[in-house]
């Protein structure tokens, strides 16, 4: 993340971010991303496609399609698929506030664009315990299968909320006892004594700017992960591991 999240180019007009190609958004990809849609029960698996007779064992009754590599190679030739491929409904999402009904520990992304960090901070959101991710609907990375073949089945039981504003959203956090600690660069404050609160939400920026300064004005601390050497910044979903690593180990 940059040194000066909070230093940002004046706003222009706000597009939605790159869908992948129609005819693949409905498809998943990978063994583990698979299998864990069909074992998260949380959709509908359409089609199920597989390279090897072998993998059809335990696996709940479905409509298998068995499929040379060939043909996986020619149907989906720009995806890592492993010879698992599988046709999906969407999958259903809860409201905001049915998240913080419940929710200790939230995740909260600014303008995360790229569908590979979003998959591998879901992974870490999983992997500690964290209870979702927020982002808003403009700017962010989509729930794509890029998206689902990085988290590598996480996104299957991970709560993910898209809002409109992310500056209200963040007031509403606040409304709902939690504490907001930003991510920042330039600041020596460390994440141990941003935390005030049982109830937190890190809020983390996007890859090239890091935080919007409104956004990092709706934080109640702003904290910096310390570095060695000439590193001023981590990649995003870095960040996000060390981040809620630290905080599992805080609440031990």
């Amino acid at each position: 993340m940059p040194k000066h999240p909070n230093r940002q180019p004046k706003a222009h007009k706000a597009q939605r971010p790159t869908q992948p190609a129609p005819a693949m958004t409905d498809w998943i990809f990978g063994r583990h991303a698979v299998l864990a849609a069909i074992h998260a029960n949380r959709r509908e698996i359409k089609e199920l496609w597989l390279a090897d007779a072998k993998d059809e064992t335990d696996l709940p009754p479905l409509p298998v399609q068995l499929h040379p590599m060939s043909t996986f190679n020619q149907k989906f030739p720009d995806q890592v698929h492993q010879g698992w491929a599988a046709k999906v409904g969407s999958l259903s999402q809860p409201s905001l506030e049915e998240v913080l009904a419940t929710a200790q520990t939230l995740m909260v992304l600014d303008q995360v664009s790229d569908p590979h960090n979003l998959g591998a901070i879901a992974r870490s959101v999983a992997a500690f315990g964290a209870d979702g991710i927020i982002l808003p609907e403009r700017h962010s990375a989509p729930l794509s299968n890029v998206a689902f073949k990085a988290a590598v089945g996480a996104l299957e039981h991970v709560p993910v909320v898209y809002v409109g504003n992310l500056n209200r959203t963040l007031e509403t956090l606040a409304e709902h006892g939690f504490w907001r600690i930003g991510l920042a660069g330039d600041t020596t404050t460390t994440l141990a004594a941003a935390t005030k609160q049982d109830k937190v939400a890190y809020v983390l920026g996007s890859e090239g700017k890091g935080l919007r300064r409104l956004v990092a004005e709706h934080c109640d601390a702003l904290a910096a992960i310390p570095m060695a050497g000439e590193m001023e910044s981590l990649n995003v979903s870095v960040a996000a591991g060390i981040v809620l690593y630290h905080h599992q180990q805080s609440r031990r």
